[in-house]
Formats: C-alpha cells, structure tokens, sequence
C-alpha cells in the first residue's frame, strides 16, 4: 500500500518531535550489563507539545519552571514541617491551576475573519491547511486588463 504525502508528513513530523524530546539513559539490562535507552523527558513532551499563540510562552514556562523550584528548595530555607507545607502548596499551585490553564489555552481553536490559529491535534489530524486569499478586485482588474489588451499596450510604451 502506498502511503500518501499526508500521512508521510504525519511519521515525519512525529519522529522530529519524538526525538527532540528523547534523552539517552543507562539501564541495566536482564543480564547485568548496562545499557542505552531512548527514553522521552516528560517536561519537554509537556512543553513541547502546546501551542499558544503568545510571544513570551518561553518565558511563562521557564517562570512555572522556576516556581516549581522553589518550592523543591523551600527545605533548604526553613523548617521541614514548613518547607513541606510550602513545597505541597507550590506544586498545587503550578500543576493543578498554572499548567491546567496552559492545556485549556492550548487546546482551543481560534478563528476571526482571516486568519484561524488551531490547537495542535486539528494541525495533526488536517489533511490540508486552510488558506484565505484576498485579492480585492485585483483578479477581475487584471482579467479585463488583459481581454482589452491594456498591459499589451503599456509594454509597447
């Protein structure tokens, strides 16, 4: 069976993805002997796979990333009990409301006039990307330019 040039994008665009979030980890295999796995980072998968049409998304993540961490190193700067009251609070925060909100945006469609941003399962599962062409009379100028032989004229000048 041949495959088409869709689904040929599709394996594509899915192993570049696949193996820019893929990292090299030593396991020890059944026998004993280390081995190299392929392994997926879930952080890059998470951030890597959202798309939100905002210029500074970079830096919203690396600023979730940076809170995240400071909850981890609250222990280093009070009491256990506390450090640990702080660090459940702050993971609760950046997961269940921060990241959360991250998906729901990344998971909408938008559409105005002429221009549609859409989430990345409809870029993955569309066989063709939309196009909105405005010409403004431009074709039917030109059409009768050439019937009339207007531009023939102009090249003769």
């Amino acid at each position: 069976m041949v495959e088409s040039d869709f689904e040929q994008n599709q394996k594509d665009i899915t192993s570049i993805i696949k193996d820019g979030m893929s990292e090299v980890v030593k396991v020890e295999g059944p026998d004993g002997i280390p081995l190299d796995q392929l392994r997926i980072k879930a952080k890059s998968a998470y951030w890597k796979t959202h798309n939100v049409n905002y210029h500074a998304f970079g830096l919203a993540a690396e600023a979730f990333e940076n809170l995240a961490v400071l909850g981890m190193d609250a222990k280093y700067h009070t009491s256990g009990p506390r450090a640990a009251v702080i660090e459940r609070q702050i993971t609760e925060y950046v997961e269940d409301v921060l990241k959360l909100s991250i998906d729901a945006k990344s998971s909408e469609s938008m559409r105005d006039g002429r221009n549609a941003q859409t989430s990345l399962v409809d870029k993955y599962l569309r066989n063709k990307q939309e196009r909105v062409v405005d010409l403004k009379g431009e074709v039917s100028k030109s059409m009768f330019a050439g019937i009339l032989g207007q531009k023939e004229a102009e090249r003769q000048d």
